[in-house]
């Protein structure tokens, strides 16, 4: 199984270990790898700017002008109404052949 959010795949996905606060709050970094700049470009369509805050009830709730959508780990872990977090950090590695990039996505479950 490939590591997915909402049908854009995550090449070479390696996922930190998320951040869970109870059932409230949901976070997790992935780390990928890609030769086809086209793999970065199609998760940034999805980004855009988002505002996280806590409500008075402790759930984390998400407005962004980009996508929520269900986020898919390896494992198979599906985690639905997930937002990009702040930027896409990519890195051209030496050669300009392979990109390296970071990305944040939190859940929201005020949805």
């Amino acid at each position: 199984m490939t590591t997915s959010f909402d049908t854009v795949t995550i090449p070479n996905a390696s996922p930190e270990k998320p951040k869970l606060i109870g059932s409230l709050h949901f976070e997790i970094e992935i780390t990928g790898l890609t030769d086809d700049y086209t793999d970065i470009t199609a998760l940034s369509a999805k980004a855009g700017r988002t505002n996280m805050v806590t409500l008075l009830s402790g759930v984390t709730s998400l407005q962004t002008s980009g996508t929520k959508g269900t986020l898919v780990l390896e494992d198979g872990q599906t985690i639905t109404n997930c937002a990009i977090v702040g930027d896409i950090d990519v890195e051209e590695l030496p050669g300009g052949t392979w990109w390296k990039y970071k990305t944040k996505f939190v859940k929201d479950y005020a949805a």
